[in-house]
């Protein structure tokens, strides 16, 4: 798990929020994952109008939620066909709710005692609803997961992934 906070106080005040959950289990050759995230910011400022008169103005300036799930069925040590599934909603991106559903190949293309590097790529279909046309669409996508872990001690580990979906209309 993860849960950050931010706060900035000056000429205006901002906070920021994220959190973070993720699960893993294994059952013989299945893996099963669930991964939450939510971020949520804003700040507040003092306006000042003609008449001279000033009022305290809040905004939020980020509201994001994701969820995804997926399962895997190990082929190998590392190598596993996957199935995943996610849907975002965020306030304030053209695409404000986007879900897509995914099948793939996965196969760690790097492994050493200190670092590994998996890759995950097959087809899916994506469906996204942009804000403002006020139109959902639906079309086939390529996805690609990659996963980069470096262990700096035995305890702390540096995790990057890297998730692209991409068809005819959009890459994210």
């Amino acid at each position: 798990g993860e849960l950050g906070f931010a706060s900035a106080r000056g000429n205006s005040n901002t906070e920021s929020f994220n959190g973070r959950l993720g699960l893993r289990y294994t059952d013989d050759d299945w893996v099963h994952s669930m991964d939450l995230f939510g971020l949520r910011s804003r700040s507040e400022s003092i306006q000042t109008s003609d008449d001279g008169s000033t009022s305290k103005v809040t905004n939020t300036t980020a509201n994001r939620y994701t969820g995804s799930a997926g399962s895997a069925l190990q082929l190998g040590e590392h190598r596993q066909i996957t199935a995943t599934l996610r849907f975002e909603r965020d306030d304030f991106a053209t695409y404000d709710r986007q879900s897509s559903f995914g099948l793939g190949y996965g196969t760690r293309l790097w492994n050493t005692e200190r670092f590994s590097f998996d890759a995950q790529i097959g087809p899916g279909v994506r469906r996204t609803h942009d804000v403002e046309n006020d139109e959902t669409r639906t079309g086939l996508i390529g996805r690609g997961f990659f996963d980069m872990k470096y262990s700096l001690s035995p305890n702390t580990d540096l995790i990057n992934t890297l998730l692209v979906e991409s068809g005819s209309y959009n890459t994210f």
